[in-house]
């Protein structure tokens, strides 16, 4: 991790896709300091330790509830949401009891979700109530950089409004 307080924080356990962006925004957004997981528990360490503004989660996580679906990742948002990870899944992840719990100001913090999966599917797991606000960037095949494309413009402008303030 950086040791720079990071300003956005990813998650995405594909290796070969997180170098992919690791590169990218090294070189689009040099400066901004990003803090890049392949693991739940990397990623709940960051948000423990840290406050970050903007997050990114790839949505099908599969050992957060035991099998690869596509609402792994949206269970992770509502913990965060929540400002904490159940007991259950954090002993599975190996998150310890002391980084259980979270900063309460998450519940306003903006979460996009990165899919190579069914952005309908998605959405409509995401119309319960309180999941409106969430984001979502797909990736696959040839639009893979495009998500890319599109985190990289929403980090920076919100890189460059923090900037300005």
């Amino acid at each position: 991790m950086n040791s720079e307080k990071p300003f956005a924080a990813w998650l995405e356990d594909d290796d070969s896709f997180r170098e992919e962006v690791m590169r990218k925004v090294s070189r689009d957004l040099a400066g901004v300091p990003i803090h890049f997981s392949g693991t739940v528990g990397g990623f709940w360490e960051c948000l423990s330790k840290f406050q970050p503004k903007i997050l990114l989660i790839d949505v099908m996580l599969p050992k957060i509830l035991g099998v690869k679906r596509l609402s792994e990742g949206v269970a992770l948002a509502r913990w965060v949401r929540e400002g904490r990870i159940p007991a259950e899944q954090a002993d599975g992840l190996g998150i310890p009891e002391g980084m259980r719990t979270i900063d309460p100001r998450y519940s306003s913090t903006r979460i996009l979700f990165v899919t190579g999966r069914s952005e309908e599917r998605l959405e409509t797991e995401m119309a319960e109530p309180g999941l409106q606000e969430y984001g979502i960037l797909e990736k696959g095949g040839a639009e893979e950089e495009s998500a890319v494309d599109a985190a990289v413009r929403i980090i920076k402008e919100a890189w460059e409004s923090r900037e300005l303030k």
